[in-house]
């Protein structure tokens, strides 16, 4: 392979969703914001995904925060599509 050119390109995006959701739908007068309770539990799952562009193969990704803190390794074995 020569130097300028690419083996691979990949479009990757994430996000996160968390389980405490505290912003959602909410009505308060202006200047009198209302509390939100949250519970000290930040729990949440974080969302991969990339398309390989030569190959227009989809990978998907999901990683719970629950499985990525006690076993990292094993988790991202067990969701990885590999092509």
């Amino acid at each position: 392979m020569e130097a300028e050119e690419i083996d691979h390109l990949l479009f990757e995006d994430e996000s996160m969703i968390r389980s405490y959701q505290a912003l959602r739908y909410n009505w308060f007068p202006r200047g009198k914001q209302r509390q939100v309770p949250t519970y000290g539990k930040h729990e949440g799952a974080k969302l991969f995904g990339a398309i390989h562009y030569v190959y227009k193969i989809k990978l998907q990704v999901s990683q719970f925060m629950k499985r990525i803190i006690k076993q990292p390794m094993e988790t991202i074995d067990r969701l990885l599509i590999r092509f």
